[in-house]
């Protein structure tokens, strides 16, 4: 399998943030839309759907790459690939407990025998309550 990584001009699944600005531990809600010809896939298991691969925090002048890992809750091989499908849009909401700075977040789509990177838009997380 083969990974591609598209820059936001060149995307066309769009993914954004419903702000640009969040406090520490504010949950932070993500729309994502497919604006491709065809249909994507993307991994999921009984209790998550489509959710980050990873967040990215700016430090030192670069992205660092932090995993989220995933809590599935089925007994047995519980994950599977669900579907996103043309023009289709999907809401979810992103927890980031105790993390500040400049943050963006990775998703991976599966399209045909490649994997397909894209990310959202670039946010902050400021310390403090909101």
């Amino acid at each position: 399998m083969q990974t591609t990584e598209l820059g936001e001009n060149d995307s066309t699944i769009i993914i954004r943030t419903n702000k640009n600005q969040y406090f520490t531990n504010e949950t932070i809600n993500v729309s994502v839309t497919n604006k491709l010809d065809l249909p994507v896939n993307y991994f999921k298991c009984d209790n998550v759907d489509l959710s980050p691969v990873q967040v990215l925090q700016f430090s030192n002048g670069g992205w660092i790459e932090k995993e989220i890992p995933y809590l599935c809750t089925a007994m047995g091989p519980s994950g599977y690939f669900g579907v996103l499908n043309v023009k289709q849009a999907k809401n979810n909401s992103v927890s980031l407990p105790n993390m500040n700075g400049l943050i963006k977040l990775q998703f991976k789509f599966r399209l045909g025998e490649y994997y397909i990177t894209y990310y959202s838009n670039e946010f902050t997380i400021k310390g403090g309550e909101n």
